[in-house]
């Protein structure tokens, strides 16, 4: 999830010219009437979505036009809120922030700037580079190499530590 705030919305849209110009535009019509506000809100919803490359428009324009539909009433926009949240919808709470949830349920990776010390057809075994000494292994599936053959990590994936980083060995008991 991504939960943008109209700062840093208007900071996206501030340096990209495009989006800065129909942002301008939206902000310099009448919204006076509660049409105006909702056509302007969906109009931002669009250059939002865009300035942060948000798939799921449709569910932030709904959004948008259920909350019109809930303020005329005078009702409060909280279970809606909750509603969207829950079901990861990508919308906007406030009118003027937008949270994402295009993201859920991708794989992240993570770049990894250890050395590789064996790399079989089990996985990979990677020592970490910043002095701890640590040593861990990763299974297939859980690393890939980038374009330019560095390692990237899954995020979640799981290590098995072969060698634990200075500091935190774990002592075991002696047996008998």
């Amino acid at each position: 999830m991504r939960q943008l705030t109209h700062d840093e919305l208007h900071a996206l849209m501030d340096g990209d010219p495009h989006l800065k110009e129909k942002s301008d535009e939206v902000h310099s019509l009448p919204q006076v009437s509660s049409e105006e506000k909702e056509r302007g809100k969906l109009q931002m919803m669009e250059i939002y979505a865009e300035a942060i490359n948000c798939t799921r428009l449709d569910t932030a324009k709904d959004f948008v036009k259920k909350a019109f539909s809930l303020i005329r009433r005078g009702e409060t926009l909280d279970t809606l809120c909750e509603e969207y949240a829950s079901r990861k919808l990508c919308h906007s709470s406030l009118g003027n922030n937008y949270i994402c949830f295009c993201d859920e349920g991708k794989e992240r990776w993570v770049s990894f700037s250890g050395k590789i010390v064996i790399e079989d057809e089990t996985g990979v075994t990677l020592e970490a580079t910043d002095g701890s000494g640590a040593v861990l292994k990763h299974k297939k599936g859980d690393y890939r190499k980038d374009v330019d053959g560095n390692v990237e990590i899954r995020i979640g994936s799981y290590a098995e530590f072969i060698r634990y980083p200075k500091g935190c060995e774990i002592k075991h008991r002696p047996k008998g």
